[in-house]
C-alpha cells in the first residue's frame, strides 16, 4: 500500500477524487499534506504536551518580547519575531542550540547585529519557558519531537503505527521543504519497505527553470544516503501544445536565442488601464468559457498578491455572476461586521472624535428599538460636533431641539438618539474604567454588543441579502472563538490584569492574519488561487493577472528582526550545530544555508512564475495594468519582457500584446454581462438617433434590459430629456416642442410673479450676485434652499471670525474712536474682551486650542485696524448707520423692487444744506484684495457687483426716512474694508447719483430688472459667467452637470472662437 504526500490541500484534495472516481472508495486514508502527516504521527505516538492554535502562539510570542523589550510590541513586530521562532525551528534549531550559535559567530559581525541577536536569543528562550508553562508545543516542537522518535524506531527497526502495511511513500510535487521536514521525509523514505517515488511537478526538458536546490526536489537528489531508497520521476501532465509548451521549454534559459514562436491562442498578453478594467477583462473572459462549455473548476485566477486582487475579483465577478471559490479568504477586518465592531473598541479608547462616532452612528449593526433621525450625518455635522472633549453630542442635541423646537415626531427620534449616545458613552466608559484580565474583556465585550443590540441585527431580516447574515455570524463565531483561544493562552501564563490599550492591540494582533473560509461550492466554481497554491494542480485555462513591475517578481527587504549580514553569520555557525544533530539523516552538504538572505529568497519569484505556466493545460492569459487609480504609469514586470522576447512582433500580423481601451466596453446587447453594461448600450444606441425612433432595431436591447429589471419606457423619457439638453442648453428656442421644466426654465409652467415680486421676500445683494454669477445656483441656493453639507472642523470656521469682528466692530463705532492710536487699540481691546466674553456658542468656535490661536490673531488684526482709523481719520465723515438691517422699495415701470441688506458702516458728511457725502463701508475679514477690487470697478457695477450699489440704495432711503435731507450733488463713495490687508480700503469708489435712478438705462436698476426679469420667466438653466474655474467650486455642481454633461466646454469653446472672429 501506497502513502501519499502532497505538498498542499488543493492538491490533496484532488488526488482523493480521483481516488474515489478510479477506485470506487469513499475515504483514502493515506493522502496526506506534510503537517497533516506530522500531526498524525505526533499523536499516534502518545506524547504529553498539546498542540497549540495559531492564536496561542501570537499571545506567546506578545508576551515574550513585551518581557524581553520592557514595552507592548506592535502587531507587525509580534508578527516579524513569531515567523523568525518559526524559521528557526524549521531548520531545527531549539533555543539551547541557537545560544550555541550566537555564542560560536565571529567577532566581526557588528554590535548591532550581535545585539539583535541576543535579543533573539533571549525572546526565543522567553517563549520556550512560555510553552513549557502551558504543556504547549508550537508546529516547531511537534516536527522535531516527531523527528526524534522516528530516528528512535529506524535505529530499533519498528515501525509506527501510522505507517503499518505501508510499502512505498510516494512524494508528490516537492517543493521548499524545511530542513526538518527534509529530515522527517528522508527517515519516512527508509523506513518504508520498497521506499519512495519523488513525483516533480514540471515534465519539461527546461533545467534552467527549476535549478534552485533551495526550493526544489533537488536535495533529494544530491543526498547519497536515498539513493537506494527513492526513485526521482516526472509527473506526467497533459501536454500543453502549441507555444505555450514551447514558452516552457525556453523560459529563463541563456545562450543562443532558438527561432522565434509565432503566437497562438495558447497563450495571450492583455495590457489594461488599471486594476479595474484588468479584472472586468479576466471576468468577461472567464463568462465566455463558461458558455463554451468549460467546467468552471478547469479554470483558475492565479494571483501573486491577493489582498491587491481578492476584494476587486469578489466583486466583479459577483457583478457577471460568475461562481467563484477563494483558496484564501476574506480577512476578518475586511468585512463590515468586524469593522464595526473594533470601531466601537476605537471609540472607547478615544475623545469620542466626530469621524469614528458617526461610523458607529450611521452602521446598521447598532439599532436601538426607537427611530432615529433620518440624516444622522448631516444633524451631527450640522450642529459642529468635533470631539467629547470640546462639546458633548448630549448637550449639542438638546440645544437643537430647544432650538428648532421641531415637530414631536422629529423631537422623539432626536431623543431616542440622545439616549443611545448616552447609553452608549456610560458603557464604554465603564468598560474601560479599569484594567482587567483579558478574558473578563472578552465577556464584558460581549456583553456590550447584545446591550447594544448588534446581536439583534444579526437575526434574519427580509431586506438582507441571506447570504450576508451568513458570512455575517461565521465572522462573529470565528472572532470569538479566536479571541478566547489568546484569552486561554494568557490564562496560562497567569492572566494578568491588563489596561485597555493593551487588551485593544492584543486582539487586533489575534485577528489581523484571520480570514473566513469559504466553503465550496456543490455546482464548481472558478478557482482564485495564490501562486503557490497551484502546485500539484492544472487546469484547462489560467489566467495570471498582476504582472506589473515590483509586484511580480516581489520586491523583497531584508528581514526587520534578522538581517542578511546576521544570517550568514548563523548560517556558518549553525551549519557546526546541525551537523551534529542531523547525523546519519541528512548530508552535511545540505547545511550550507539553512537561513536564507534575501536575495536567495528573491530567486524563488522566477521559479513561482514557471509553476503557474506549468499549470495551464490549454490556455494560459497573462495580464498587468497600465495606470494606478491615480493615473500614474505602470511598468510591465520583466516576466512580461521574458516571454515577449520568445516571440515575433510581425508588423501585418495580430499584435502579441492586446490593450484594452480605457473606456468601458460597450459590447453588443447579446454579450452584456451585467445592467452597467446595457445601460452604456442603451446610451450609445440612443444618441445616435432621437430615443423614439428605429424601435424595431432595437428590440433586443428593450429585451435585455427588461430581463435585467430596467423599466425601458421610463428608461426612454430619460434618454429623451437628455438627448435634447445639451441642444437646449445651448439654445432655447430651437427646442420649443419640449416640455422646458426639465432643463430648470420652470416660468412656462409656473407663475413666479407673486415669488419674486413679494413684499414680504425683498431681494438681498447675495441674491442678485449669485443670479448674476449663475441662474442654476441661484435656483438651487435661493429658490429650492439647497445648502451644502459642510463638515466641521477643529479650526475655528473664518466665518465665525468674520462675524465676531463685525459685531466688535460695530460696537467700536458706536462712538467716535479716539483720535490717538493707542487709545484707540485700548478701546479696541475693551469693546473685544467685552463681546468674546458674551460668545457661548462654543461648538462654532472649533477646538479650544484652535480658538486660542485664532483669538489672538482676531485681537491682533481688530487693535491694528484701531490704530489705523486713528490715525487716518478725519472731521469729513461720521458715522451713522451700523449693521443696520435695511429694507427699500424702488419702482420701476410697473414694477416695485423691494430690497433688504444689512449695512455694516454708513458715514454722513454734513454740509450747509443738508448731507454733502454718503460713505457705506463693508467690512471683509479677508485679505483679497484683487477680488474686491475688481467688484468695486464702475463696469461690473450693475452686471456682477451688486452688493455696495444696493447698500448705498437703502442708505439713502433710510437717511430720508429719518429726516435727512441728501444735496443733489452729494458725494457718493463705496468702498470695502479688508481688516487682514495691511492697504486696508478698497474702493473709495465715487459714482454719480444718476446710476442709481430707477429709469436709468444703464443704471443698476437695469442689472437688477434684467435678473429679476430672468428669475420670474424661471429660466434657471446653468450660465455660468466665469466658467469652469468659478464652476469647480461650486457646491450645486454636482446637481447642474454643466460640465460632466459636455456643454460647458463647448458652449466655453464657442465663445473663444467668436471672441477669435
Amino acid at each position: 500500500m501506497d502513502l501519499h504526500l502532497y505538498p498542499n490541500a488543493l492538491s490533496r484534495d484532488r488526488a482523493r477524487r480521483e481516488a474515489v472516481r478510479a477506485q470506487g472508495i469513499l475515504f483514502d486514508q493515506h493522502h496526506f499534506t506534510y503537517p497533516e502527516l506530522f500531526e498524525r504521527l505526533y499523536r499516534a505516538e502518545g506524547l504529553l504536551r498539546r498542540p497549540m492554535e495559531a492564536a496561542a502562539q501570537n499571545m506567546f510570542v506578545h508576551h515574550s518580547v513585551a518581557a524581553v523589550m520592557g514595552t507592548s510590541p506592535s502587531p507587525g513586530l509580534v508578527s516579524a519575531y513569531r515567523d523568525v521562532l518559526n524559521e528557526l525551528k524549521g531548520t531545527g534549531l531549539e533555543a539551547v542550540e541557537f545560544a550555541r550559535c550566537v555564542a560560536l559567530i565571529a567577532p566581526e559581525l557588528s554590535s548591532s547585529a550581535r545585539a539583535a541577536l541576543q535579543r533573539l536569543q533571549q525572546i526565543f528562550e522567553r517563549y520556550q519557558r512560555c510553552l513549557a508553562q502551558a504543556e504547549l508545543v508550537d508546529r516547531g516542537d511537534r516536527d522535531l519531537a516527531v523527528l526524534v522518535f522516528l530516528r528512535e524506531h529506524l535505529a530499533t527497526g519498528t515501525m509506527p503505527t501510522v505507517l503499518w502495511g505501508i510499502r512505498r511513500i510516494v512524494l508528490h510535487d516537492v517543493y521548499q521543504l524545511s530542513l526538518v521536514h527534509y529530515a522527517l521525509v528522508s527517515l519516512l523514505l527508509k523506513l518504508a519497505e520498497d521506499g519512495g517515488v519523488l513525483q516533480h511537478f514540471s515534465d519539461g526538458m527546461n533545467v534552467e527553470a527549476v535549478t534552485f536546490a533551495e526550493f526544489t526536489w533537488q536535495r533529494f537528489v544530491a543526498d547519497e544516503s536515498l539513493a537506494s531508497h527513492v526513485l526521482p520521476e516526472f509527473a506526467m501532465r497533459h501536454r500543453q501544445g502549441g507555444t505555450l509548451e514551447a514558452l516552457s521549454e525556453r523560459l529563463f534559459t541563456s545562450g543562443p536565442q532558438a527561432e522565434l514562436l509565432a503566437p497562438d491562442n495558447t497563450l495571450a498578453v492583455v495590457a489594461a488601464p488599471g486594476r479595474a478594467r484588468e479584472v472586468e477583462s479576466i471576468a468577461r473572459d472567464v463568462r465566455g468559457l463558461l458558455v463554451q462549455g468549460v467546467s468552471p473548476e478547469q479554470i483558475a485566477i492565479v494571483v501573486r498578491n491577493l489582498d491587491q486582487y481578492g476584494e476587486l475579483f469578489e466583486s466583479v465577478f459577483r457583478r457577471y455572476r460568475i461562481p467563484a471559490w477563494f483558496r484564501r479568504g476574506t480577512p476578518l477586518f475586511h468585512l463590515p461586521l468586524v469593522k464595526t465592531m473594533f470601531g466601537l473598541l476605537e471609540l472607547a479608547d478615544s475623545a469620542y472624535p466626530r469621524q469614528v462616532l458617526l461610523k458607529v452612528l450611521s452602521s446598521t449593526y447598532f439599532r436601538p428599538g426607537k427611530d432615529w433621525p433620518d440624516d444622522i450625518v448631516g444633524l451631527v455635522n450640522g450642529e459642529g460636533y468635533l470631539d467629547r472633549s470640546h462639546v458633548p453630542l448630549q448637550w449639542l442635541l438638546d440645544e437643537y431641539v430647544g432650538r428648532l423646537q421641531p415637530g414631536d415626531e422629529e423631537a422623539s427620534r432626536v431623543k431616542a438618539l440622545r439616549e443611545w449616545v448616552e447609553v452608549l458613552q456610560v458603557a464604554l466608559d465603564d468598560f474601560v474604567a479599569a484594567p482587567r484580565p483579558f478574558l473578563a474583556y472578552l465577556e464584558a465585550f460581549k456583553g456590550l454588543l447584545i446591550q447594544l443590540g448588534l446581536f439583534r441585527v444579526l437575526g434574519m431580516q427580509p431586506d438582507v441579502p441571506l447570504y450576508v447574515i451568513q458570512r455575517d455570524r461565521e465572522a462573529l463565531r470565528q472572532t470569538f472563538e479566536t479571541l478566547h483561544e489568546g484569552a486561554e493562552a494568557l490564562h496560562l501564563l497567569g492572566d494578568p490584569p491588563l489596561p485597555f490599550a493593551e487588551f485593544r492591540l492584543l486582539a487586533i494582533d489575534l485577528l489581523r492574519e484571520v480570514t473566513l473560509g469559504q466553503p465550496a461550492r456543490d455546482d464548481g466554481a472558478v478557482r482564485v488561487l495564490g501562486v503557490r497554491d497551484v502546485l500539484g494542480l492544472d487546469f484547462d485555462v489560467i489566467f495570471l493577472p498582476g504582472l506589473a513591475d515590483t509586484e511580480f517578481p516581489q520586491h523583497y527587504s531584508e528581514h526587520p528582526v534578522l538581517d542578511d549580514a546576521a544570517r550568514r553569520a548563523l548560517n556558518r555557525a549553525a551549519q557546526v550545530v546541525l551537523a551534529e544533530k542531523y547525523a546519519g539523516v541528512l548530508d552535511r552538504r545540505l547545511l550550507t544555508k539553512p537561513l536564507l538572505t534575501t536575495a536567495e529568497t528573491a530567486r524563488e519569484e522566477p521559479l513561482l512564475f514557471f509553476l503557474a505556466l506549468q499549470a495551464a493545460n490549454q490556455r494560459c492569459v497573462l495580464s498587468y495594468p497600465t495606470r494606478t487609480l491615480e493615473g500614474e504609469t505602470v511598468f510591465p514586470s520583466m516576466f512580461i519582457d521574458e516571454v515577449l522576447r520568445h516571440f515575433r512582433q510581425d508588423d501585418a500580423g495580430e499584435p502579441m500584446v492586446k490593450r484594452i481601451p480605457t473606456l468601458p466596453s460597450v459590447p453588443p446587447p447579446a454579450e452584456c454581462l451585467e445592467p452597467g453594461e446595457l445601460l452604456r448600450r442603451a446610451a450609445l444606441a440612443w444618441r445616435a438617433t432621437d430615443a423614439q425612433a428605429d424601435r424595431a432595431a432595437s428590440a433586443s436591447l428593450d429585451a435585455a434590459l427588461a430581463s435585467q429589471g430596467v423599466m425601458v419606457e421610463r428608461l426612454r423619457q430619460f434618454a429623451t430629456v437628455e438627448g435634447a439638453r445639451k441642444r437646449y442648453l445651448f439654445d432655447a428656442t430651437s427646442s420649443t416642442h419640449i416640455d422646458p421644466a426639465c432643463f430648470g426654465d420652470i416660468g412656462r409652467t409656473i407663475d413666479l410673479r407673486s415669488r419674486f415680486l413679494d413684499p414680504q421676500h425683498p431681494w438681498s445683494p447675495t441674491m442678485l450676485e449669485d443670479a448674476a454669477a449663475c441662474p442654476f445656483r441661484f435656483f438651487a441656493k435661493h429658490v429650492l434652499q439647497l445648502w451644502p453639507r459642510a463638515e466641521p472642523d477643529y479650526d475655528t470656521s473664518p466665518l465665525v471670525l468674520g462675524e465676531l469682528a463685525h459685531d466688535i466692530l460695530a460696537e467700536f463705532w458706536k462712538v467716535d474712536p479716539p483720535r490717538d492710536a493707542r487709545a484707540a487699540v485700548q478701546h479696541m481691546r475693551r469693546v473685544a474682551e467685552a463681546r468674546l466674553a458674551r460668545h457661548t456658542a462654543r461648538a462654532r468656535l472649533g477646538h479650544p486650542g484652535f480658538w486660542e490661536v485664532r483669538k489672538a490673531e482676531l485681537l491682533a488684526v481688530l487693535e491694528d485696524v484701531a490704530a489705523s482709523i486713528a490715525e487716518g481719520q478725519g472731521d469729513a465723515y461720521r458715522t451713522s448707520y451700523l449693521e443696520r438691517e435695511m429694507t427699500g422699495v424702488t419702482a420701476r415701470g410697473p414694477w416695485s423692487i423691494w430690497l433688504k441688506g444689512r449695512v455694516d458702516r454708513v458715514a454722513i458728511q454734513p454740509g450747509p444744506l443738508g448731507i454733502s457725502g454718503v460713505l457705506v463701508q463693508d467690512f471683509k475679514y479677508s485679505s483679497a484684495a484683487d477680488r474686491y477690487r475688481a467688484l468695486v470697478k464702475p463696469e461690473a457695477l450693475g452686471k456682477s457687483s451688486f452688493q455696495l450699489p444696493v447698500y448705498l440704495v437703502l442708505a439713502l432711503q433710510q437717511l430720508e426716512q429719518d429726516g435727512h435731507r441728501v444735496q443733489a450733488d452729494a458725494e457718493l463713495l463705496l468702498e470695502y474694508l479688508l481688516l487682514k490687508d495691511p492697504e486696508r480700503k478698497v474702493g473709495g469708489l465715487q459714482i454719480e447719483r444718476a446710476m442709481l435712478a430707477p429709469d436709468s438705462p444703464d443704471g443698476l436698476f437695469d442689472g437688477v430688472q434684467r435678473l429679476m426679469e430672468q428669475a420670474i420667466a424661471g429660466r434657471f438653466v446653468p450660465q455660468p459667467a466665469e466658467g469652469k474655474q468659478t464652476c469647480a467650486y461650486c457646491s450645486y455642481a454636482a446637481l447642474c452637470r454643466y460640465w460632466t454633461s459636455g456643454v460647458g466646454a463647448e458652449a466655453w469653446s464657442r465663445r473663444g472662437l467668436d471672441a477669435m472672429e
